[in-house]
């Protein structure tokens, strides 16, 4: 004689176990997914920066200067640097290659103010203008020249004046300006203990690569650094890395 079996129940405390291993996993998947997500950001990332090493080199070799920051005195229909590597990169500033996959505000154009100054390009990737202290001055430490005494124009940086390529900070994630600890937003230009002016802070660049900004040298090979120390180390080697004589000029810091 068979027997009758009833089905076994979940006793509470069976239940609240399942639902837990439920949620660790939902959570590790959650997690992994993230970080696929980020690495192909940081992919993609490396490789726009990679690709404008190659249009700098592809510019230099022809021209036998760097990109100046900007046609000076500014007017309108002037050039910004990513204008002189257009005919090599077959991109704008709003096209895609110079959006980080991470980054969330929208590029904006350059362009003249009420005031009479000047309105520089917000977007994802900076220029290298002026070295330590992003400061353009005769000494034309960057990439971006030099103004002249007199104000009256911007002198090019000469190939072969960056005395070691492989140790130059050519492009990277831009910012604006470091502000009660963090870094305040995107601009066209990067440097060490570079302070802008920007009113629009969108998207802080210490949050694209997980505290990390992706930086591309002048021979092509980038290389993702921390935040602080890329920009706040103050040590030579890293003051180095900025300047086209690869000399630190520590005297340039700010006080």
């Amino acid at each position: 004689m068979s027997e009758n079996h009833k089905p076994a129940a979940f006793t509470l405390v069976e239940l609240l176990i399942t639902l837990a291993i439920v949620a660790v996993l939902a959570s590790l998947l959650l997690l992994a997914i993230a970080n696929a997500k980020a690495e192909a950001h940081k992919a993609q990332c490396t490789s726009n920066l990679r690709q404008l090493t190659v249009a700098l080199q592809m510019y230099v070799n022809e021209s036998k200067d760097f990109p100046l920051f900007y046609s000076f005195p500014w007017r309108d229909g002037g050039k910004m640097w990513y204008d002189d590597l257009e005919p090599y990169t077959k991109q704008s500033w709003t096209n895609s290659l110079y959006r980080c996959p991470s980054y969330t505000g929208p590029p904006t154009k350059p362009g003249n103010v009420s005031n009479g100054g000047f309105q520089e390009p917000i977007g994802s990737y900076g220029y290298n203008i002026g070295g330590v202290g992003a400061n353009w001055s005769e000494l034309k430490l960057g990439l971006g020249g030099g103004v002249a005494k007199d104000l009256s124009r911007i002198t090019e940086i000469r190939d072969p004046f960056v005395r070691q390529p492989s140790d130059m900070v050519a492009f990277g994630d831009a910012y604006v300006e470091y502000d009660s600890g963090k870094l305040a937003g995107d601009h066209s230009v990067i440097g060490i203990n570079f302070r802008g002016g920007m009113a629009a802070l969108t998207s802080p660049p210490e949050k694209r690569h997980r505290g990390k900004l992706i930086v591309a040298f002048c021979d092509g090979h980038t290389s993702a650094i921390k935040a602080q120390n890329l920009l706040f180390d103050h040590s030579d080697d890293v003051l180095r890395r900025w300047n086209n004589d690869h000399e630190p000029h520590r005297e340039l810091l700010p006080p």
